[in-house]
């Protein structure tokens, strides 16, 4: 019977049991990855060995025993918060992924002055937002729009894509706000007569 084990370049959020073997814990990336195992026994013998560099997991003909892992995104989970700063044609639209299911997801954002639901060909308007580099730690975001009529209510909603969610998630629920009503006075000019 082996008296320790090995697992090297574990995926995060997984751990090895080094006196059973036993690898659990829940990875937040999906993706593959190749990772090196190594039993040793109290004779001081050994299966596997660790590897010399992590660029060796990825040679062919070594003598690394490898395990293939594989995870698996799952959906993401999506929140629509609050809106903000909403002036006259402009308002700032918040939202927050809480789980990105391991494959952060491409989010668009549906609205109008009716409530579309969770039906996309209902909605007024769709854009896909670029929110690259913006995401703050706790998957929050913001994604401004423009173009809006004053003195009007607009509802809002995500629906987010990752490689789980082909067909798409919805956020939790549908949020609304209002556009100031302008105060900008129109002046037109008149023939001189």
């Amino acid at each position: 019977g082996p008296d320790g084990y090995a697992a090297f370049y574990l995926p995060e959020g997984l751990d090895v049991d080094l006196d059973t073997g036993m690898v659990t814990g829940i990875p937040p990336t999906a993706g593959d990855f190749r990772v090196p195992l190594m039993v040793t026994y109290p004779d001081g013998t050994s299966i596997g060995r660790p590897p010399s560099s992590p660029e060796e997991v990825y040679e062919e003909g070594t003598d690394l025993i490898v395990l293939e892992l594989t995870v698996v995104a799952t959906d993401p989970v999506i929140l629509t918060k609050d809106a903000t700063g909403a002036a006259a044609t402009t308002a700032t639209l918040n939202g927050q992924v809480t789980d990105s299911g391991g494959d952060f997801p491409n989010i668009f954002a549906y609205y109008g002055q009716s409530d579309g639901g969770s039906d996309p060909s209902a909605w007024d308007t769709i854009e896909q937002l670029d929110i690259a580099g913006t995401v703050a730690e706790d998957g929050s975001f913001a994604a401004g729009i423009g173009n809006l009529e004053p003195g009007k209510t607009y509802y809002y909603r995500f629906l987010g894509f990752n490689s789980s969610a082909t067909a798409g998630v919805w956020s939790d629920v549908v949020k609304s706000f209002d556009t100031l009503t302008s105060i900008n006075p129109v002046v037109g000019n008149l023939p001189a007569g």
